[in-house]
């Protein structure tokens, strides 16, 4: 009887020590790490990072209050080799079952990048590789030479790079976004936002392409919006009079940095974007237009303007004639 009671009471020491020792992982299931920071935070999972290492790395930050728990949890239901690698946003108060679920689903912090009005490709790859969506010569690869599919995208033949379709606009990405999901994202903008519109609204002696080429150039010679019908009817007078553009946006387009002014040696670089020397427009956009730029194009203010210069200010003068256009220069 005495063995009996003995055998007993060691079965009981034995499972209250389990059950302390098992406590802090049970713990880890049931308590956030701190319930009463809802602080979120961002945290980066490396690419190829495995069960441990990823829990390892969230009980450094303070996310899970047990490294062991979350290993367990991960294996229970059926997760582990699941976990996605990215940016992530978490915080203390979150359950173990809501962190696990985010990195399992790749549910990731989104990164908000704006496209401002007539910036150039290069510009945008540049901003994206800054904020860590996708590397500048994967985007550039794709901008210069684009695969079929993308070029499917607009309802439009393009004549040659994506320069031109990347819709200025606010977007949003996670980090290490496949360059082709960035670039295809750009142009379905595009094609919701204008390319409909290019084609239902062409009353223009241009093909779609060239109106986004024109709307490029335009979109870059003022900061107005009311100027930019006016800019339209003075390329669209020139073009219908076979002269050439002469646009300064078009050559500082091939110029290793812009310039604040154009030299005259600058304006006699031998290239085909040079408005100065070729007749019509360069073989490509210079830029990404807006919507406005494009509405202007298709519909320019009428007018007998051939001249513009700037006053300044971000106003421009208009002329009809070369000699106003001189008077116009001389008196700035």
């Amino acid at each position: 009887m005495r063995d009996k009671k003995n055998i007993a009471k060691a079965v009981i020491l034995v499972a209250l020590a389990a059950a302390i020792l098992a406590w802090p992982v049970a713990e880890g299931f049931i308590v956030p790490a701190d319930s009463n920071d809802t602080e979120p935070r961002t945290v980066s999972i490396p690419k190829g990072a495995g069960t441990s290492s990823i829990a390892d790395l969230l009980e450094k930050e303070g996310l899970i209050s047990s490294e062991t728990a979350f290993k367990i949890y991960v294996k229970l239901t059926g997760k582990d080799g699941m976990l996605k690698y990215g940016k992530y946003e978490m915080a203390p108060s979150d359950s173990l079952r809501h962190i696990v679920r985010k990195l399992e689903k790749g549910i990731q912090k989104g990164i908000k990048l704006t496209v401002p009005e007539g910036y150039t490709a290069k510009q945008i790859a540049a901003r994206l590789e800054a904020l860590d969506i996708t590397t500048y010569d994967e985007f550039m690869e794709l901008v210069e030479r684009p695969t079929e599919e993308l070029k499917e995208i607009i309802p439009f033949e393009i004549p040659g790079s994506l320069e031109g379709y990347l819709f200025p606009d606010t977007y949003e990405f996670v980090a290490d976004t496949d360059a082709f999901d960035v670039v295809s994202g750009m142009l379905r903008n595009f094609a919701d936002k204008v390319g409909g519109e290019i084609a239902s609204r062409l009353k223009v002696d241009l093909l779609p392409g060239q109106v986004v080429i024109l709307a490029s150039i335009v979109e870059k010679e003022t900061l107005l919006q009311s100027e930019l019908p006016i800019v339209a009817g003075v390329f669209m007078n020139r073009l219908r009079k076979s002269m050439a553009l002469q646009s300064c946006s078009t050559v500082q387009y091939v110029l290793p940095q812009p310039k604040p002014v154009l030299s005259k040696e600058d304006t006699l670089i031998d290239s085909p974007y040079n408005t100065y020397l070729i007749q019509g427009l360069p073989p490509g956009a210079i830029s990404n237009p807006g919507k406005s730029a494009i509405e202007a194009v298709l519909e320019p203010a009428a007018h007998n303007y051939l001249f513009f210069v700037s006053n300044g200010d971000g106003t421009h003068s208009f002329s009809r004639t070369y000699a106003e256009h001189l008077k116009a220069k001389l008196s700035k």
